[in-house]
C-alpha cells in the first residue's frame, strides 16, 4: 500500500509539473503572438506583418525586445527605412512579389548606394583624355588601371561604380569601337583586335576551321605578311618594358629578336612576300583549358622553333574549351558568333601583357596587393564589356543547337587525334587526355579551378534538401561563387542580408557553364558526374518552366539555385535563432525580410522592367520558404528543383 501511495504521489507531482510547463508554454506563446504576428495562411491580401513605420504601436517592454533581436545599427536602420519606403502594401505578395516589394520605388535602390563611389571615381579620372573615335584597348586599360590604383575597390558597390564611370569613358565599346570602324569579317576580327592591342606587328593571326573538321574553330598563328607595316620604333619601347616584367622574359626577348630578323628579311626580299610562302604545312594542336591562362610559353616556343627552320610553319591552337564556353552566348550557333567570341578571348588573355601597366607590376612574381587586385578587376571589366558587346542573349533552341554542334565538333576532334597518321601515338594519347580533362573542367563553375576545390565545395555547402536533395550536385557546384562572397562578408562581421549589392548576384547569375553533367572518359565512354536522377529532374524542371511560365529555363533555374544558396547560408548563420529584425518593420519575420532584400535588389529605375519582374516573381513563387513566410498557396504548376 505504501508503495502504491508513493507512486500516486510521484504521478501527481509529474502531472503538476507537466501542467506548469504547459501553462508556461501557453503564456510564452501568448506573449510572442502579442509581439510577433505571423501572416495568416488564409489571407489573400498583403501580410499583416509588414506594418508602416509611422503606424502607432505600443512600445515593447525591454524583456520582450531582447527576444526579438532588433538590429539597431545605422546600416539596419537605413535598410529598414529603404524597405519601408519601397513596399506597396496594396499589392498581394503572393500574386506579384515584385510589385509588392518595388511598388513605391521610383529609382534604383542600388544606384543610391553606388552614387558616392561614382563621384569619387569621376574626380580621379577627370583628367583622363578619352579619344572616343580611335581609342585602343591599351589606352582604355591604362586609364582604368590607374583609376583602380587610386581607389579602394573593396566593395561590390565600388566595383559597380568603377564600371559605371568606365562606361562614360567609352569602355562600353570594348574591345572594339564597332560603331566607329568599318565592318570586319569574322576571320579577320582576331587580327583586328591585336592591332588595337598594339601587338599587330608581333604575330599574324586568323581564325578558320581546321582541315577535315568544318564544325570546329582553330586559331592559326603564323608570321605576318611581308606587306605589314613594321613600325619598330613605335613598338620597341613597349616590347622592352614587356620583356622586363613578363615571367616569360627570355621568351619575349627571343620574340623581339625574331621580329627584328623578320623585319630585316622583309626589307631585303624581292618580292617581299616570297619569303613567307609556306613550302609545306605542319599543324600542332594544343588543348587550352577554360578559365586558365593560355600557355604562351609553350605556344611561342613551338612557334619560334618552327620559324627558325627554312620553311614557314603555321601553328594551330584548337580551342574546344572556348568554343564550348561560347555555347550559351550563341543565338543560332552561327560560326561568326564563335569567331567573335574566340577573337575577344584571345585579346583578353593578351591584355595582362600590355606595356601600359606600371613597371612595378610583376605579372608572374611578387605583386603589390592593390596592383594584383586591380589587374583582376580590369580583367573582369573587360570580360563584362566584351561579352555584352559581342554576344546576343540566346534562346533555349539556340543554346540546344549550339550544344549539339559543339558536342559533334569535340567528338570529331578526338577521332582526328587518334586517326591522323602525322601525330605520334604518345602525342595523340596526351592530347586526348588533355581534351578529356578539358571536358571535365568545363563542368565546373566559372571560378573553380580543379577537382579538389569542387570536392571541398561538396563538403562545405550545407545540405538544403533534407535526406534526398534534388539537384544537390548541381547546386553545390553552381553556387560556389556566391557562397564564397557571402562567407567573406560573414567573416568580416557584416550581415549579408542587409547588403543589397551582395544580394544582387543571386538574381544576376549567368548561364556560363555546361549543364549536361557528363563527359567522355579516356576510353570514350560517357561518364556522368551528376546523379542520373539529378540530370533527369533538371531537364523536367526546364521543360516545365518553359511550358507553363514561358521563361528561359536556364535563367530561371539559375535564379532559384542562387536564391537557395543564399538562403541556406543565411539560415546557417542564424544558428537556430529567430534572426535579426528591423525596428522599422517590427512585425516582419526574418524570412520575410530576406525575401524582400532579394526582390528589392532587382527594383527598376523609373518604370518597371518586365524581365526583372518576371524573374523575381518566378523565383519567389516557386520557392517554398517564401510561400511559408507570406502564407501563400502552392503554385498551380510547380516547377521547382525539389
Amino acid at each position: 500500500m505504501a508503495g502504491s501511495g508513493t507512486r500516486r504521489i510521484q504521478w501527481s507531482r509529474r502531472l503538476s509539473l507537466a501542467a506548469a510547463c504547459l501553462a508556461a508554454v501557453l503564456v510564452l506563446a501568448c506573449l510572442a503572438s502579442a509581439f510577433i504576428l505571423p501572416p495568416s495562411a488564409s489571407s489573400a491580401g498583403p501580410p499583416a506583418a509588414l506594418v508602416p513605420a509611422h503606424a502607432p504601436a505600443a512600445a515593447p517592454r525591454p524583456t520582450r525586445r531582447a527576444l526579438l533581436h532588433f538590429c539597431t545599427s545605422a546600416q539596419c536602420q537605413q535598410e529598414g527605412q529603404r524597405l519601408n519606403s519601397s513596399i506597396a502594401r496594396n499589392q498581394n505578395p503572393c500574386r506579384d512579389p515584385y510589385r509588392y516589394a518595388c511598388g513605391h520605388t521610383a529609382h534604383s535602390q542600388v544606384t543610391d548606394l553606388r552614387r558616392g563611389d561614382e563621384r569619387r571615381l569621376s574626380a580621379l579620372l577627370s583628367s583622363t583624355v578619352v579619344p572616343r573615335n580611335r581609342q585602343t584597348v591599351a589606352e582604355k586599360a591604362a586609364a582604368l588601371y590607374q583609376g583602380c590604383l587610386k581607389t579602394e575597390l573593396l566593395t561590390a558597390q565600388s566595383r559597380d561604380a568603377w564600371w559605371s564611370v568606365a562606361q562614360r569613358l567609352g569602355v562600353s565599346q570594348f574591345p572594339l569601337p564597332l560603331d566607329k570602324e568599318p565592318p570586319v569579317a569574322p576571320e579577320q576580327l582576331a587580327g583586328h583586335l591585336l592591332r588595337h592591342l598594339g601587338l599587330g606587328p608581333l604575330i599574324g593571326l586568323r581564325l578558320a576551321a581546321p582541315p577535315g573538321n568544318r564544325s570546329a574553330v582553330a586559331i592559326y598563328v603564323h608570321p605576318p605578311p611581308a606587306a605589314a607595316s613594321w613600325r619598330w620604333n613605335e613598338t620597341a619601347s613597349g616590347l622592352q618594358a614587356l620583356t622586363q616584367r613578363s615571367p616569360e622574359g627570355q621568351l619575349v626577348r627571343a620574340l623581339v629578336d625574331l621580329d627584328r630578323t623578320v623585319a630585316r628579311i622583309a626589307a631585303k626580299a624581292t618580292p617581299p612576300v616570297a619569303t613567307y610562302v609556306p613550302r609545306y604545312h605542319t599543324v600542332r594542336i594544343f588543348s587550352l583549358p577554360q578559365h586558365a591562362k593560355w600557355r604562351w610559353r609553350e605556344v611561342f616556343s613551338v612557334l619560334l622553333e618552327d620559324l627558325a627552320a627554312p620553311q614557314t610553319v603555321s601553328l594551330v591552337l584548337t580551342a574546344p574549351g572556348y568554343v564550348e564556353e561560347a555555347a550559351p552566348l550563341l543565338a543560332d550557333a552561327r560560326p561568326a558568333a564563335v569567331h567573335n567570341y574566340l577573337a575577344w578571348r584571345l585579346a583578353l588573355e593578351l591584355a595582362p601583357l600590355l606595356p601600359v601597366l606600371p613597371a612595378s607590376v610583376a605579372l608572374g612574381g611578387v605583386q603589390q596587393r592593390p596592383e594584383r587586385r586591380c589587374l583582376r578587376e580590369l580583367r573582369a571589366l573587360m570580360e563584362h564589356a566584351a561579352t555584352a558587346l559581342l554576344a546576343p542573349q540566346p534562346g533555349p533552341q539556340g543554346r540546344s543547337a549550339a550544344r549539339d554542334v559543339l558536342a559533334s565538333a569535340t567528338d570529331q576532334l578526338k577521332r582526328q587525334l587518334v586517326d591522323y597518321m602525322w601525330i605520334a601515338e604518345p602525342v595523340s594519347q596526351r592530347a586526348v587526355q588533355k581534351l578529356n580533362a578539358l571536358q571535365a573542367h568545363l563542368l565546373y563553375p566559372p571560378f573553380v579551378e580543379d577537382k579538389m576545390v569542387l570536392e571541398q565545395i561538396y563538403r562545405q555547402v550545407p545540405d538544403i534538401g533534407g535526406d534526398s536533395p534534388v539537384l544537390l550536385d548541381w547546386f553545390r557546384a553552381r553556387s560556389a561563387v556566391m557562397l564564397k562572397r557571402w562567407k567573406a562578408l560573414a567573416g568580416k562581421g557584416l550581415p549579408p542580408l542587409w547588403d543589397v549589392p551582395y544580394m544582387e548576384p543571386a538574381v544576376h547569375y549567368l548561364a556560363d557553364s555546361n549543364e549536361l553533367g557528363a563527359f567522355h572518359d579516356e576510353s570514350g565512354a560517357l561518364s556522368f558526374w551528376w546523379e542520373r536522377s539529378s540530370f533527369v529532374r533538371l531537364r523536367h524542371a526546364e521543360h516545365c518552366l518553359a511550358r507553363h511560365h514561358a521563361a528561359d529555363p536556364a535563367e530561371a533555374v539559375l535564379d532559384q539555385v542562387a536564391l537557395q544558396a543564399a538562403y541556406a547560408l543565411y539560415k546557417q548563420r542564424q544558428q537556430g535563432s529567430a534572426g535579426l529584425r528591423l525596428a522599422a518593420l517590427p512585425n516582419a519575420s526574418a524570412d520575410q525580410l530576406f525575401a524582400l532584400a532579394f526582390a528589392t535588389g532587382m527594383c527598376a529605375e523609373g518604370d518597371e522592367r518586365p524581365r526583372a519582374r518576371d524573374r523575381v516573381n518566378l523565383a519567389l513563387r516557386e520557392w517554398a520558404p517564401f510561400r511559408q513566410a507570406f502564407g501563400c498557396p502552392e503554385e498551380r504548376h510547380p516547377c521547382g528543383l525539389r
